[in-house]
């Protein structure tokens, strides 16, 4: 991939998402206070030590989340050995390569790493921002995934032109198999952070998050939070199995 149609995708990601206005009123005001439900109580993992009853007592901090700089990217040689480009295709997929080197996979992990906080879930312009961040990881994530099939065809190719042993071509099966999966992982991960920063936003004076405790008004909306919570915290399971994406906890 050239380093033009890197420049070109990171512009892309950048435009501004519109959306609709919208306003919320204060969760704590006395009419929440007396219609609220009991609170689903769903600490972090980091968290998981703790007795359930000392979360009515004291609030607890957010999880601790990872920190992704901002790289200045370049674009690695690539190799004219076919085994070697072939080997490549799993850099930033199952094993870890330098920031700089990994233009996708660092940028989605970047806009990915805090959607949300817990504490910033009842903050419409937080949430707002986490929506637009979302999105942005969801368009790098397709143009990865184009970019990918592009470099599988071409190696296909190759190996077609070059009369390469059967060894060869089972080895380009066997990493497309395992590109396919982690897509498929992907995309499942970065829908399921979209549908609950999209529930966030949609809901907004209708619950109220003093972590880990999460208030609703209405057992409708309480349901839907929780399959909700439940797609993304296995979504994300699937997601640290892969070593880049292993520190991710949203």
């Amino acid at each position: 991939m050239c380093y033009n149609s890197v420049m070109r995708l990171f512009i892309l990601t950048v435009a501004v998402l519109c959306l609709a206005p919208f306003s919320a009123e204060a969760s704590n005001t006395p009419q929440f206070l007396e219609t609220r439900l009991a609170p689903l109580i769903l600490p972090h993992a980091q968290h998981a030590g703790q007795q359930r009853s000392s979360y009515l007592e004291s609030q607890l901090s957010d999880p601790v989340a990872p920190t992704f700089e901002a790289v200045d990217y370049n674009s690695p040689e690539e190799s004219k050995i076919i085994e070697s480009q072939i080997d490549s295709l799993l850099f930033g997929l199952n094993s870890y390569i330098a920031p700089e080197f990994d233009v996708y996979g660092h940028e989605i992990r970047r806009y990915m790493v805090r959607t949300i906080e817990p504490s910033q879930m009842n903050n419409p312009a937080e949430v707002l921002a986490q929506y637009r961040n979302v999105r942005r990881a969801g368009i790098i994530a397709e143009q990865w995934q184009q970019d990918m099939s592009a470099k599988l065809e071409k190696i296909s190719v190759d190996i077609e032109a070059s009369g390469s042993m059967a060894r060869m071509r089972s080895k380009l099966t066997y990493n497309q198999n395992i590109i396919d999966q982690f897509f498929k992982d992907l995309n499942a991960w970065v829908s399921a952070n979209q549908d609950a920063v999209e529930f966030y936003f949609r809901n907004q004076g209708e619950f109220e998050v003093v972590y880990p405790l999460y208030y609703f008004m209405n057992f409708g909306d309480k349901e839907e939070f929780m399959q909700i919570y439940i797609d993304r915290e296995k979504a994300l399971a699937e997601m640290q199995k892969y070593l880049p994406f292993a520190k991710m906890i949203y």
